[in-house]
């Protein structure tokens, strides 16, 4: 059971959430305009202020493009946007998720990590491969969410493979890695993930680069289709 903290939202957040609302929700498309802060204010019953920062913080999600003279626009988000915007676009689900958007997203995984994996598997050392165990034991004897055990896993494999940007990589994925692997985290989902990580480990320290990014595979391929059902 996981226990997050109680908290009210300012208006702020909620105009901001309103607006991805229509905007993923697709009532709101690229090029649409928006109405007017006044006009925003107003049927909103908010201050002009509360949807100036609200707007502004759209923009830094390349969700809208703000213009002073003419007002605001949408974004393609998908063209424009960056990793914020995806995180955004992830926790925006409501229990529902674009199937097209969870293919493209395993399929970036299995990129990146199965590199990752490759490197790890020809330097990995002893206490390297012993940390990586420790990690999977620690999840499988404690009730860790999923995506915060995947995140932590890869983000070490990444340290791991002796490349300055491929953990800096990962890190900017957190948020990616503990909404997705929160959608895997049943009782036997959290028994498969154990599972394979475990056989990665193995197959890591053996040095066996084969199998390990077979087994890899094996876990992207299989969280996917679990999301997918």
């Amino acid at each position: 059971m996981e226990i997050k903290p109680i908290r009210s939202q300012t208006k702020q957040e909620l105009f901001v959430q309103q607006v991805e609302d229509w905007i993923f929700s697709g009532q709101l498309k690229p090029g649409d305009s928006l109405p007017s802060e006044r006009t925003l204010a107003e049927q909103m019953e908010v201050s002009r202020s509360v949807i100036n920062r609200g707007l502004n913080q759209l923009a830094q999600l390349k969700l809208i493009r703000v213009n002073p003279q003419s007002g605001s626009t949408v974004n393609d988000y998908f063209k424009e946007g960056d990793l914020q915007t995806l995180n955004e676009l992830l926790h925006y689900t409501r229990g529902h998720y674009d199937p097209a958007l969870l293919r493209s997203m395993y399929q970036a995984r299995q990129l990146v990590e199965g590199e990752i994996v490759r490197l790890v598997s020809t330097s990995i050392t002893k206490a390297q491969a012993a940390q990586l165990r420790n990690i999977v034991d620690d999840f499988a004897l404690s009730d860790q969410q999923s995506g915060e055990f995947l995140y932590r896993f890869f983000h070490q494999l990444a340290i791991d493979a002796d490349n300055q940007v491929y953990p800096l990589l990962i890190s900017s994925f957190h948020s990616v890695y503990v909404v997705l692997g929160g959608w895997n985290s049943t009782k036997k989902g959290r028994e498969k993930i154990i599972q394979l990580n475990r056989r990665l480990v193995r197959a890591l320290a053996g040095h066996r680069t084969a199998e390990a990014v077979k087994i890899h595979r094996e876990l992207i391929r299989w969280s996917l289709n679990d999301l997918l059902r």
